[in-house]
């Protein structure tokens, strides 16, 4: 009998690039360097606590999809909600890191805003 693989079907786009990641036998840290973002957030991308909207094109070509898996995969961020039960830093972060025209500024700006929150 051939030896036939079994995949997961991933409703979400979390699930998806974990299975493809894995597939690909890239680890999470030699992907986050590949699309330079931290490993905390392609972590949370994996979890759907953040969304990776400005690197899908990359992470395509990266993990080397498929017309069809590209589709999938454009359909699943289309559709993507991300888990709003966070603590007060993470959504915050998430969105600093998801504009790449971000930079020390915003960072400071959060920082500051994180540390009024504690008084």
């Amino acid at each position: 009998m051939p030896d036939k693989e079994v995949k997961a079907v991933c409703d979400d786009l979390g699930s998806f690039i974990h299975q493809k990641r894995v597939e690909k036998k890239i680890t999470m840290r030699k992907l986050a360097g590949m699309l330079d973002v931290p490993v905390t957030y392609l972590c949370d991308v994996e979890k759907n606590r953040c969304r990776i909207k400005d690197r899908l094109a990359l992470l395509a070509e990266i993990l080397a999809l498929s017309d069809e898996e590209k589709i999938r995969m454009f359909e699943l961020a289309e559709n993507a909600s991300v888990d709003t039960d966070l603590s007060g830093y993470e959504m915050p972060a998430c969105s600093l890191i998801e504009d790449p025209e971000n930079g020390e500024k915003e960072w400071l700006q959060m920082v500051a805003e994180l540390e009024s929150r504690k008084n």
